[in-house]
């Protein structure tokens, strides 16, 4: 089928009804603003029906996030407002036609100790009643909807207070409960459900084997089978995403089955035998099942994605590939995604990004009028983004990497020149949006983003070569990606420097004491300084942090501080518990006790997530990096 050829378009603009639209000439002339300032928009989701539109938002460019909804067709008129003051919305979005699922929290300061109160609710489109709290004890996790069970959706909560979540039916209409699942410590989470709501498999960390096991079960059947052991030294990626559509017992699994990057597979239960790859690349690791969310045909398997410079999608699916291809382009040069979608297609909510663009939200009604709903980031204009190129390298033991450069908008090559290894260290970059990176391209610098081995997502081998390697040939791939732009006549050898957090912080405080140094300063965010006392590592799940502590092994930066050679910002969160603040406190006492050059900025009630920081804390971090870049690197 050819590719759709939409409708002349009708473009209207929804801008004017949002926050920030008519903000005054000095604040679109500060740049920092434009930097620092929330998201305007943090997602747009419209409801099965295509009658109503919800837009999370932010109330000011300090927030918080409110709720507004809107008629389709009347997006002049005034919407319904949720939220606001102490309740910072975090998620929200449609769970039936006339009700929205919302989780929020509340950050109180009680007996000079923050406490954070989280809710989860159900509320009512038409504003009339009040939030429906569903479990105002434990934590909450939106499982699924139950389109054959009207007014009732799946949620994970601990139902039976032991500590273990169970997956239970909650009726939006009346707060009523009706246990589904009942956790047990043998299999305590990780579950999926079936297309009925059955709970149908689970995955959950061993400590015996320091590692994920992963079970399932037959239609019908209460028996669990072990389908797969996941362990620190293998570690092979391994998954279920989901259930086929036509056969029950055949589970879709995401695993590597001896191939270097992950790809997707059929578990016959009925067998225990694999199929071939469904679908795999050579070079990355799949991201995800494309599948129909519409009642009529629910879990069709539409296509495949994977993330390769940027998110990429490989259609089974001829009338699906004609949509996105229909409405991809209308936007030339952005990744899109069909965020949300109305039973029928007649209404669209159409997401679009790119290293150029933070992302902007379209209104496509009748695939014949297409409505701007605004950009993430309005004050941010093109002119003021950088190209960001995808360049491969060798390392010096003939490794073959690849980076993500981020050319600076002004000034000539040689540039000076910052690297920035990411975190995690299980984690990688991509071509899109990068804020740190385009702020500091903006104020002339060019910023290089390698990734290096341990990075996840680029292939089974590239993770592994990561193990025990911190400090030593995983600091040699950073050092190296910019020795080989150098070479190239891009990077100024005499103007270079590293900035990085969270791991990347660790890299900025292994940089500040190796042997001769290749930068002329560091800046190390939320790092960890002392290898020995990290604990649970840097992930943020906890499973995932127990996988990876056994691969932490290398240099210990606070060990060597005696050998720093160049000028380092530090900077970290009072609240940060993922990578202690002690750890910059450690270092910064070494840095102080053999009087080396530092400056060190503890920024309070800031946290090691990025996205729960405030405008407040963007200003502080981002105006300290590019005053050091200035001031103390390269003046």
């Amino acid at each position: 089928m050819p590719a759709i050829k939409l409708k002349a378009l009708f473009l209207t603009s929804f801008i004017a009804c949002l926050p920030f639209g008519g903000l005054s000439n000095a604040a679109e002339n500060s740049a920092m603003i434009a930097w620092t300032m929330d998201d305007v928009i943090q997602s747009v989701d419209v409801s099965l029906d295509g009658k109503e539109i919800m837009v999370l938002r932010a109330a000011s460019k300090e927030g918080p996030y409110v709720i507004e909804v809107y008629k389709t067709g009347k997006l002049d008129a005034e919407p319904i407002r949720f939220g606001g003051g102490k309740t910072q919305i975090l998620q929200a979005g449609w769970v039936a036609n006339g009700f929205l699922y919302v989780d929020a929290y509340r950050d109180l300061r009680r007996a000079n100790r923050f406490n954070q109160e989280r809710r989860q609710a159900i509320i009512k489109s038409n504003g009339k009643g009040d939030w429906v709290e569903i479990d105002k004890d434990h934590q909450v996790t939106f499982v699924n909807r139950l389109p054959d069970q009207e007014n009732w959706i799946l949620i994970s909560t601990d139902i039976n207070d032991n500590d273990i979540p169970d997956i239970v039916k909650f009726n939006i209409r009346t707060g009523a409960k009706v246990s589904v699942h009942r956790g047990t410590s043998k299999i305590p989470g990780g579950y999926g459900v079936d297309f009925d709501g059955t709970v149908r498999f689970a995955s959950a960390y061993d400590f015996a084997v320091n590692g994920f096991k992963t079970w399932a079960r037959k239609k019908g059947k209460d028996d669990w089978i072990l389908i797969n052991t996941t362990t620190s030294k293998d570690r092979e990626r391994y998954g279920v995403v989901g259930i086929d559509k036509e056969n029950p017992n055949q589970f879709i699994i995401a695993g590597h089955r001896g191939e270097n990057t992950v790809g997707f597979y059929f578990l016959d239960l009925d067998t225990m035998a694999y199929s071939e790859r469904l679908f795999g690349h050579p070079t990355y690791d799949v991201e995800g099942v494309i599948r129909s969310q519409k009642d009529a045909d629910r879990g069709r398997i539409l296509g495949f994605s994977y993330i390769g410079k940027y998110l990429k999608r490989y259609f089974i699916d001829e009338a699906e590939k004609a949509l996105y291809d229909g409405i991809g382009a209308l936007f030339e040069g952005d990744n899109i995604t069909l965020e949300s979608r109305s039973e029928d297609d007649n209404v669209i909510i159409v997401f679009t990004q790119s290293a150029k663009n933070p992302g902007a939200y379209y209104l496509l009604e009748n695939k014949s009028k297409l409505t701007f709903l605004g950009n993430r980031k309005p004050l941010l204009k093109k002119e003021m983004l950088s190209d960001v190129k995808y360049v491969p390298y060798k390392a010096r033991d003939g490794r073959k990497i690849r980076t993500y450069v981020t050319l600076p908008t002004s000034g000539e090559k040689p540039f000076p020149t910052v690297v920035m290894p990411h975190g995690g260290p299980w984690s990688r970059d991509s071509q899109l949006y990068d804020e740190w990176a385009q702020l500091m391209a903006y104020k002339g610098y060019m910023v290089v983003q390698p990734q290096f081995r341990g990075s996840a997502g680029l292939g089974l081998d590239l993770w592994l070569a990561g193990d025990a390697k911190w400090g030593h040939e995983m600091q040699d791939d950073v050092d190296d990606a910019v020795l080989y732009l150098v070479k190239r006549g891009l990077a100024d050898r005499e103007r270079l420097a590293i900035h990085g957090y969270s791991y990347g912080g660790y890299a900025a405080f292994a940089a500040t004491v190796r042997a001769n140094p290749l930068y002329k300063c560091a800046i190390a965010g939320a790092g960890v300084s002392d290898l020995n006392s990290i604990g649970a590592g840097f992930s943020q799940n906890r499973f995932l942090r127990e996988l990876q502590k056994p691969t932490i092994k290398g240099v210990n930066p606070v060990d060597h501080v005696k050998d720093a050679s160049i000028p380092i910002l530090v900077m970290h969160g009072d609240r940060d518990t993922i990578a202690h603040t002690k750890h910059s406190r450690w270092f910064v006492a070494e840095l102080k006790k053999y009087n080396k050059e530092h400056k060190y900025m503890e920024i309070e009630g800031m946290r090691h997530q990025v996205w729960t920081w405030t405008q407040k804390h963007r200003e502080i971090y981002y105006t300290n990096l590019i005053d050091w870049l200035d001031n103390r690197c390269f003046n």
